[in-house]
């Protein structure tokens, strides 16, 4: 019998997984300590989530200025998927505004489909939020990351054959259901 926690990543475990009560973790990352194994799971890049009847939305590719010119939503929760954003936007001498910070996603897609707000999230994300919510995607004017996701788990799990098998399900159903690869 297998029992499943989720839990909201904590950027701090990927050092202690092992130590933890966490027997697997999905995260993005692109470097990953030595200790842990991995599978990759896909890879993609951010984007600016926004509602489909938002003013930039008509727009093929929206400019820096004209992203500025709107609040951002930002998710506090789950790790870092937009500070790359802020640390582009201060070597412009730019900031953006952060009018509303939530820690769940849903939230803030409701947020964002309702208002005038933009969101930089991972494409994936992006692409099923806007299956769900009334939103569009358009690509961000800056050079960006590419995100890297991976499943992981320390060593003392390895070599365990129902560990072994869980892992490869779920690295099958996430690829699969979620990100893309490219």
């Amino acid at each position: 019998m297998i029992d499943i926690e989720y839990r909201m990543w904590q950027p701090q475990w990927l050092q202690q997984l092992g130590s933890l009560p966490i027997d697997l973790a999905s995260t993005m990352g692109n470097h990953l300590p030595e200790h842990l194994f991995s599978l990759p799971l896909g890879q993609d890049q951010p984007v600016c989530l926004m509602a489909s009847d938002h003013p930039l939305a008509e727009l093929e590719a929206p400019d820096l200025a004209q992203l500025l010119k709107f609040s951002f939503v930002q998710i506090s929760s789950g790790g870092d998927k937009d500070s790359f954003l802020d640390r582009e936007l201060k070597a412009l001498g730019l900031v953006r505004r952060i009018a509303l910070s939530v820690p769940f996603f849903s939230a803030g897609f409701s947020t964002v489909a309702q208002s005038q707000m933009l969101l930089v999230t991972p494409e994936h994300i992006a692409r099923n939020a806007a299956s769900l919510y009334p939103l569009t995607a358009k690509p961000l004017p800056l050079s960006l990351p590419v995100h890297h996701y991976h499943l992981l788990w320390h060593g003392v799990h390895h070599h365990d054959p129902t560990h072994r098998w869980l892992r490869q399900e779920f690295a099958q159903v996430i690829s699969e259901s979620i990100y893309s690869p490219k």
